[in-house]
């Protein structure tokens, strides 16, 4: 069984999908590509909209706690 201090791939893939339109945002050519993604993403329904925000908390939420646990029993 994994050690469950060391996280899971989904926290490092929630952060990829988090940091991913940034580069792209400084690209001249693929700059209004990420602002129209982001409209499509705002036209969303919010129901959607606060389960992707619950889900990548939650990720980061508990990567945290769990790190904050380990130090508070030294």
């Amino acid at each position: 069984m994994a050690d469950a201090t060391k996280g899971s791939w989904k926290d490092e893939l929630a952060l990829v999908v988090l940091l991913l339109p940034l580069p792209f945002t400084l690209y001249e050519p693929t700059r209004e590509g990420v602002r129209e993604a982001f409209l499509v993403l705002e036209s969303l329904p919010s129901w959607y909209q606060y389960l992707l925000f619950i889900a990548i908390s939650s990720s980061f939420g508990i990567k945290g706690a769990d790190k904050l646990m380990s130090l508070r029993k030294k």
